[in-house]
């Protein structure tokens, strides 16, 4: 699974759960509780990493050329 599958599913999740506007926040605490391996710090495993998902997140927003 990719790491944007993997964001789809912490959205999806976070949509059932909350059923409300999905704060940015929100989405960093439950993508780190869901995949770790994918959102931790790499020197910090323990803690997440904002970063990681910013870029795929604003990423997949940017027009394709």
């Amino acid at each position: 699974m990719t790491v944007e599958q993997k964001i789809l599913i912490v959205l999806y999740s976070l949509h059932e759960k909350l059923g409300r506007i999905i704060d940015y926040e929100d989405i960093i605490v439950e993508a780190f509780k869901l995949f770790p391996e994918n959102f931790a710090l790499k020197k910090y495993p323990q803690y997440p990493d904002s970063n990681s998902i910013n870029k795929k997140i604003y990423d997949s927003l940017k027009p394709r050329d």
